[in-house]
């Protein structure tokens, strides 16, 4: 018999996003399991995002009896498009305690309470980001129909390091529903052992609820991946986003307030103290400014392709440093595309944020890990300790340097340099470890996680 789960999320196809690809993946391949999935997501205009930042092709992924539900919400959008007019968009945010669809909390609740009566839901799921509004939604639903209820954490709540809280207010108005949700949930999985160490220290007494199931690659998405032959260019490539870069006139103006206010621990405010461009080209880019300055003959063999964002600021940033006419920037591109460029490049530049509190950043393992790693490409990796390191390291396919010293990348840049034009760089895939991250194998360790919790929900005794 079809269990029916009501999939509760901000990011779904047409946008393009890492938590659209992780939602359609275990749609797609749940149904091997006898679940079927309804879909409720906040309607999106078609600008907002921009349609470079679409994907209409993604939709055909999803089983033909998947239910997408969308919700308008025309007060919020009004509300934006009046601020961003008047250019008072970052005051706007004073209001969002938790998060901007808020806005739209009473419809999507009632429209979740219609589809459960309609569709006779065996099982809310909530995947997150959409901290605030997504949670309230499943723990309303789940409180008056009693069913059970699963948290998909695809990246930490309060741990966030990407999160810059408006007050220290929001902060803790965030933390109390992250408390509420985790105390509610019937399951709770995390995307990395790192995160899951944090919630096991926070909340002990729920950690048998909570399991990793880590991201993941769809091996048909390469189906037809064409390993390239060796050019005369050393193709270097970066597929994702980059977060977090604050030029130093940015650091020095928020300084300044400090000093005039004394506001800067509570205004803006952020939990976490990480060197947050690390996760960003800016000591990469360095780097390559480094390395020129040292062997200029490299300038006109060394091409950087970065494809998951129109990045201005990091165009501005090449150029600044001399660097501008080896950096080709692609813009927002297709999943399929995204493949082609893995297939094409020599080299796979991986750059993540380095924690200045012991160095270790382990709960944070960005989505594009599993794919590179499929790929089997050398991987340029940037990275502090943690899991991501631990993964890269296991797969045989990465070389490491300092996150933060330009000089050590530069060297150890020339020296895959030097490999890649003496015959290629010599990697050594461990596909048996690389293999367990395929999409269909996460499906069915969330099946049966999910038959678990439906177990227990028909036999509380049995827990």
């Amino acid at each position: 018999m079809t269990k029916k789960i009501l999939l509760i999320t901000t990011d779904f196809p047409p946008i393009i996003s890492s938590g659209v690809f992780r939602n359609i993946k275990f749609i797609k391949y749940l149904s091997r399991y006898d679940y079927s999935f309804v879909v409720l997501t906040p309607f999106r205009k078609k600008s907002r995002p921009s349609p470079e930042f679409r994907d209409e092709n993604l939709l055909e992924e999803i089983p033909h009896n998947t239910i997408i539900k969308r919700v308008k919400n025309s007060l919020k959008e009004k509300i934006e498009e009046t601020f961003e007019e008047l250019k008072l968009s970052r005051f706007l945010r004073l209001f969002y305690l938790t998060d901007g669809d808020l806005f739209n909390l009473r419809k999507l609740i009632k429209r979740g309470e219609e589809i459960i009566k309609e569709e006779r839901i065996d099982l809310v799921y909530v995947s997150m980001p959409g901290f605030a509004t997504n949670s309230m939604i499943g723990r309303a639903l789940k409180k008056r129909f009693r069913v059970p209820m699963i948290l998909d954490f695809r990246d930490p709540w309060i741990d966030n390091a990407f999160i810059e809280y408006e007050t220290i207010i929001h902060y803790w108005m965030n933390k109390y529903l992250e408390k509420k949700a985790i105390m509610e949930a019937d399951g709770i999985i995390v995307v990395t052992k790192g995160h899951k160490e944090i919630l096991k220290r926070r909340y002990g007494e729920f950690r048998k609820k909570i399991i990793v199931i880590n991201n993941g690659y769809d091996e048909a998405d390469f189906k037809n991946f064409d390993r390239k032959e060796k050019g005369s260019i050393f193709n270097i490539t970066y597929t994702g986003v980059f977060y977090g870069y604050k030029p130093e006139r940015e650091k020095k103006y928020k300084k300044l307030l400090r000093e005039i206010y004394n506001i800067g621990k509570y205004y803006p405010y952020r939990v976490r103290k990480d060197e947050i461009n690390t996760h960003t080209p800016y000591y990469f880019f360095k780097a390559l400014k480094v390395l020129f300055e040292r062997s200029p003959q490299l300038r006109s063999r060394i091409r950087i392709n970065i494809a998951g964002g129109e990045y201005i600021i990091f165009k501005k940033l090449a150029e600044e440093l001399g660097i501008g006419g080896n950096v080709h920037f692609y813009g927002q591109v297709k999943h399929s595309e995204i493949i082609k460029l893995l297939s094409k490049a020599d080299l796979l530049l991986y750059v993540l944020l380095s924690k200045t509190e012991n160095n270790r950043s382990g709960y944070c393992v960005p989505g594009k890990t599993y794919e590179y790693l499929r790929s089997g490409k050398p991987i340029l990796a940037l990275v502090p300790e943690g899991d991501a390191k631990d993964i890269l390291e296991e797969a045989g396919t990465a070389f490491f340097a300092d996150p933060t010293s330009p000089e050590e990348i530069a060297d150890l840049l020339e020296r895959l340099y030097q490999h890649h034009i003496q015959g290629g760089i010599p990697v050594q895939p461990n596909w048996e470890f690389i293999q367990q991250f395929e999409r269909s194998r996460q499906a069915k360790k969330l099946a049966e996680f999910l038959d678990q919790i439906l177990e227990q929900a028909k036999n509380p005794s049995s827990q």
